[in-house]
C-alpha cells in the first residue's frame, strides 16, 4: 500500500509549512494559522484526479510534477517531482493505481485532460 508524508510550502501557515498525509484511506492536510491548529481529512474520491504536468527549464531540462488536483487549490497536493520523464510516468501511475484515481494529463496551463492510454 503507498503512503506518503509530505512537507510542503503554505503561505498562509505559520512557518510557510504543511503536512500533508496521503493514503488510499484518506488525505489529511494540518498546518497551524494565527496560533490555531487546523486539520482537514478528505476521502481520495473527493479529488479530481492525479495530475501529471511538465515544466520546461531550459530547452533541454525538464520538471515533472505529478499532484492531486481539486476543485479548490488549496487543497492540491504534490506528490513527487521528477527530472526522469520514465520516473515521473511510473510515479503518476502508482499514485493513481493506488489512490483509484483518473490519470490527468496537463494540456495547456489549468487545463487537463483524463489519459485513456493503458495503465501499464
Amino acid at each position: 500500500m503507498m503512503k506518503a508524508t509530505i512537507e510542503a510550502f503554505d503561505a498562509r501557515a505559520e512557518g510557510a509549512r504543511r503536512r500533508v498525509e496521503v493514503s488510499p484511506q484518506r488525505v489529511v492536510i494540518s498546518r497551524r494559522v494565527g496560533g490555531v491548529d487546523m486539520r482537514v481529512a478528505l476521502a481520495p474520491t473527493q479529488y479530481r484526479g492525479v495530475l501529471l504536468s511538465v515544466l520546461v527549464a531550459e530547452a533541454t531540462d525538464f520538471l515533472y510534477t505529478v499532484r492531486l488536483v481539486h476543485a479548490d487549490p488549496d487543497l492540491g497536493v504534490a506528490l513527487g517531482h521528477c527530472a526522469d520523464e520514465a520516473d515521473a510516468h511510473a510515479l503518476w501511475r502508482r499514485w493513481a493505481a493506488a489512490l483509484t484515481l483518473p490519470r490527468l494529463v496537463e494540456r495547456a496551463d489549468g487545463d487537463y485532460e483524463i489519459d485513456r492510454s493503458s495503465p501499464s
